[in-house]
């Protein structure tokens, strides 16, 4: 959970992007390409939250997917195709759709782009 103490982090949350969800879905496919500057583990995630009216309250994003990339070097770059996803891959209105990265090592710099295909 992330703590909303003060409303602080729903604030936080909204403001580092991501995607509002107009209409309820299924995810299908989430694909992209990734690269970092050695050849220490890469991990993405792709998360899900509902902010709530006029709270303060916790925020307890919920994970869709998760990627491992293997590292290959800065210059090399490594794809990445999911249709698996947590939580049935279901999206509501409202849910806002972000995506996260953690690298293995402070010094592990990590870069990449995705796509998600919802149907409606």
């Amino acid at each position: 959970t992330v703590p909303g103490t003060g409303g602080d982090n729903q604030r936080d949350l909204i403001r580092m992007g991501g995607h509002l969800m107009v209409n309820a879905g299924t995810l299908k496919n989430w694909k992209g390409i990734a690269t970092n500057n050695n050849n220490k583990e890469l991990t993405l995630g792709l998360f899900k939250w509902t902010p709530t009216d006029n709270s303060a309250g916790d925020i307890a994003p919920i994970l869709l997917e998760e990627v491992v990339i293997e590292g290959k070097g800065q210059n090399l770059t490594r794809t990445f195709s999911t249709t698996s996803f947590e939580a049935s891959g279901a999206v509501a209105v409202g849910d806002i759709i972000f995506t996260q990265m953690k690298t293995e090592t402070s010094s592990n710099v990590g870069y990449f782009n995705s796509t998600l295909e919802v149907e409606f």
